[in-house]
């Protein structure tokens, strides 16, 4: 087995993680790194950064920095969700394709095909517009777009 050191010692890997681990801290430590509720006004609304508000103010008056370092939560359990969903059914549709094979193995694979054939961003606002607005239906679009 490969060690973690082999790994990290290409810098595209160490650059990739650390942009992760910055981004689970941000998530982790919303409260004590966001400076204001992110539901709240707290300045006129369309503010330019400044040393207030890092990245300015929101159409509502709102702090944009606060409103990503919260919103950081809501991507990580879509994230969460979709990874789940698709690992469970597209191991499940695997293993009921090889097992039973013939027809069905054929009705799956084309299927699978199908997917493959569109553009998988596309396909995945496709079926979130679709579904409507919420992340539990985020998490199901981008699923069903990765499942093969």
């Amino acid at each position: 087995m490969v060690e973690l050191s082999v790994y990290l010692r290409n810098p595209y890997i160490a650059a990739g993680l650390a942009i992760i681990a910055v981004f689970l801290a941000f998530a982790a430590l919303a409260e004590y790194i966001a400076p204001y509720s992110p539901v709240d006004s707290v300045a006129p609304p369309l503010q330019p950064p400044s040393p207030e508000h890092i990245m300015g103010t929101d159409n509502l008056g709102r702090d944009v920095f606060s409103r990503v370092v919260y919103g950081s939560r809501i991507v990580l359990a879509i994230v969460a969700m979709s990874i789940a969903f698709s690992g469970v059914v597209g191991s499940l549709l695997g293993l009921t394709s090889g097992y039973l094979g013939g027809l069905v193995d054929k009705v799956l694979s084309f299927v699978m095909d199908s997917l493959y054939a569109f553009p998988s961003l596309v396909l995945a606002i496709a079926l979130s517009v679709a579904l409507g607005p919420s992340p539990v239906n985020a998490a199901v679009a981008i699923a069903v777009v990765y499942i093969p």
